[in-house]
């Protein structure tokens, strides 16, 4: 069951249990803004200037995924994560985010950046509808983007 209230251009949705399918749509409910402090993590969010934005938490996880017609960006993080094995290979970081060292990956087109910060790790993704879409052929826009996020309510 999800649980979300609309305030403004923001969807802030409490994820209560997994549903059995990822297209179901938080319904909006009445929710008290000490729900947000379920969880553990260190808030950060975007200013809000997409036309569409969800906020779920959980006690160790949060996740923001912010929208319009050109461009989706997905926001995670977490206290749930352990450190890389030292056998992995290179693990050299690839980008500065936040004044932190972090990684930047391209998965079937879709552009992440990685870092930890304040004991939690984030994610910051970008897809374009158009693959000549600049904000999506380098992790410039992302790094910007990231250094742009506030604390969240």
């Amino acid at each position: 069951m999800n649980r979300g209230l609309r305030v403004g251009g923001l969807w802030l949705g409490l994820l209560v249990a997994c549903t059995s399918s990822h297209e179901n749509l938080p319904q909006p409910v009445e929710m008290n803004p000490g729900d947000l402090e379920a969880t553990e993590v260190p808030v950060l969010l975007l200013p809000s200037r997409f036309d569409d934005v969800v906020l779920t938490t959980e006690r160790l996880w949060y996740g923001a995924s912010y929208r319009d017609e050109q461009v989706a960006i997905y926001l995670h993080g977490t206290t749930a994560f352990v450190e890389p094995p030292e056998d992995l290979g290179d693990t050299t970081p690839t980008v500065t985010v936040r004044g932190f060292a972090g990684y930047d990956t391209v998965n079937e087109g879709v552009r992440t950046i990685t870092w930890e910060e304040n004991g939690a790790a984030y994610s910051l993704d970008i897809e374009c509808a158009s693959p000549i879409d600049r904000r999506c052929a380098s992790s410039d826009y992302l790094v910007e983007l990231a250094s742009q996020l506030e604390a969240g309510p």
